[in-house]
């Protein structure tokens, strides 16, 4: 189950890259996964997917995949850090040094 959902949301994020511009089907689907992988696969799941959205300059899906992320592994150094810095380049310094200061 946990492989064919994987398969699912790794396509999804393709998908929605090269024929969407609304991105927001993925990260309904992240929301579903995170009750369905284990920690272990979920977090490195969306670091790869955050990076190919950092790569497109889109901060917000970024930012909104590492929250949802960290509902389930809370103290993922990589996710804080990230989160935290792109926190800071949008301004809101006292959320980013919150996130720092976890990680």
């Amino acid at each position: 189950m946990s492989c064919f959902l994987l398969i699912t949301l790794v396509g999804g994020y393709f998908y929605q890259r090269h024929f969407s511009k609304q991105n927001t089907r993925l990260i309904l689907q992240i929301k579903l996964a995170k009750h369905l992988i284990s920690p272990s696969i979920f977090s490195p799941l969306v670091l790869r997917l955050a990076a190919e959205f950092a790569r497109d300059k889109q901060w917000e899906q970024v930012a909104a995949l590492y929250e949802e992320a960290l509902t389930v592994d809370p103290n993922n150094p990589n996710m804080l850090n990230n989160l935290a810095y792109i926190l800071g380049e949008k301004g809101d310094l006292d959320r980013a040094q919150s996130y720092l200061e976890r990680a």
